[in-house]
């Protein structure tokens, strides 16, 4: 295994001082830190209808809840904390970000409106404004760059397999917790969903001592020094038809990424009559198993045709997941069958995961490095926006609008997979030849 002295002396920059573990450990914990992050982000989806029946809220707000209230946080923080990872300490960001959205997904518990339960999920935002710069930032510092794109792809599986998880082992423990009350000091009785967010945000705690004892921050090139604010967006506007065109192609593409996650179990749950303890199972082995497969294998890829001389590889590979991933999610939302419905999902999810990692690899091959973090916060204000905060209403809105029990969500997640994806397509289509100016001019520097 590539110690980190062996990892910077591979960029020509000098290696941390002091004790730590090696790059491919750094990367394993931050992605197991990922995993509780998206974990907790996800929880709502699981629980769609206890929260919507508890609370008496609609389908609408139960997309502001699971999207637009954590997408809201960070397009409000995500830039100083991309900023700070530039500028100073990755690790203490991380450990600090890790320790908040845990305290914020265990104060869900304690909330009996919507307001309340609004609140604590908009600081669960915390997770992706911290997490997201810190570890790109931290990665991209101890990997060159023909390794970069499969360590990434490892720190992405964290997604894959926080999904998976959150949707498997959170649907036993819905199952298990639903007719269990905990009766806590000052708090009083803690049952069903509410007894879920407890045990998964202060289960998430630990992850901060770990960081914060085995981690080591990586040392910068010497020679480089943080760029102001000004250089950032100066950067953007001299590349303005590559950053444009791919912050909001795959900001549009992260849509329906977050929408098998948000809304998949409540439409199996609710046109195919699948209990989640039946549903959870099926999907943490394709999230889990087939998309943390498909993150290595396009992070794979994209490496392979790299060391072909093939420009803009991580482009190419997620413009091929986007066109493939289509009419496989559009063909799973509206078919009768079951198990063809099971079986298209499966296949749309697995395709859609090709591009996870690669998102990153593609902003690092045209971004100086200690401007990267403030400029993928930047991206993640886009995406979070787009994506994670106007998909999930958008798809809730058009469910409720067509049937105000919620009966049509197939026909919502069809018409919005078809409406923004074909475009996603279209604009990261546009962006390869910029990109690859782009990429030029970066690697002539």
């Amino acid at each position: 295994m590539a110690t980190v002295r062996e990892a910077a002396s591979d960029r020509g920059q000098a290696p941390a001082r002091g004790w730590g573990v090696g790059p491919y450990a750094v990367v394993a914990i931050l992605m197991v830190t990922s995993v509780l992050s998206y974990l907790d982000r996800t929880l709502v989806g699981l629980m769609v209808d206890p929260i919507r029946h508890d609370l008496r809220i609609s389908d609408t707000e139960v997309g502001l809840l699971s999207g637009f209230a954590v997408a809201l946080f960070y397009a409000l923080m995500g830039l100083p904390f991309g900023r700070w990872a530039d500028k100073h300490n990755r690790k203490w960001l991380i450990v600090g970000g890790s320790t908040a959205w845990s305290l914020a997904t265990a104060a869900c518990a304690l909330t009996h409106t919507f307001g309340g339960l609004f609140g604590a999920r908009l600081l669960v935002g915390v997770g992706e404004a911290t997490m997201g710069p810190a570890a790109l930032s931290l990665i991209s510092n101890l990997f060159p760059k023909h390794r970069l794109g499969v360590a990434l792809a490892l720190f992405s599986t964290g997604i894959t397999l926080g999904n998976g998880v959150a949707i498997a082992a959170g649907g036993a423990l819905v199952q298990a917790l639903q007719a269990t009350t905990l009766a806590l000091p000052i708090v009083g009785d803690v049952s069903g969903w509410r007894l879920v967010f407890a045990v998964v945000g202060l289960g998430g705690l630990p992850i901060a001592g770990v960081i914060a004892v085995l981690v080591r921050e990586p040392a910068r090139q010497t020679q480089e020094t943080a760029p102001n604010l000004g250089a950032v967006f100066a950067q953007i506007r001299d590349h303005l038809p590559t950053y444009g065109l791919v912050m909001i192609g795959y900001s549009l593409m992260v849509i329906m990424s977050g929408a098998q996650a948000l809304w998949g179990p409540a439409y199996f749950h609710r046109l195919h009559h699948m209990p989640i303890g039946q549903f959870g199972p099926f999907f943490g082995v394709v999230m889990g198993i087939g998309g943390t497969a498909g993150l290595l294998f396009g992070g794979a890829t994209s490496d392979f045709l790299t060391r072909r001389g093939v420009s803009v590889a991580p482009a190419r590979v997620i413009l091929a997941s986007i066109i493939l991933q289509t009419p496989l999610l559009i063909a799973a939302y509206l078919v009768k069958d079951t198990a063809a419905a099971l079986a298209f999902f499966a296949a749309g999810v697995v395709v859609l995961t090709l591009n996870g990692a690669l998102q990153t690899a593609t902003f690092q091959r045209v971004t100086p490095p200690r401007m990267l973090g403030s400029l993928w916060a930047i991206y993640l204000i886009f995406a979070n926006l787009i994506g994670g905060g106007l998909g999930p209403v958008l798809i809730g809105g058009i469910s409720q609008h067509l049937s105000a029990g919620g009966q049509r969500l197939g026909d919502a997640l069809a018409v919005v997979t078809l409406l923004v994806l074909p475009l996603a397509a279209l604009l990261v289509f546009l962006a390869l030849k910029p990109l690859a100016e782009s990429e030029r001019r970066m690697a002539l520097h």
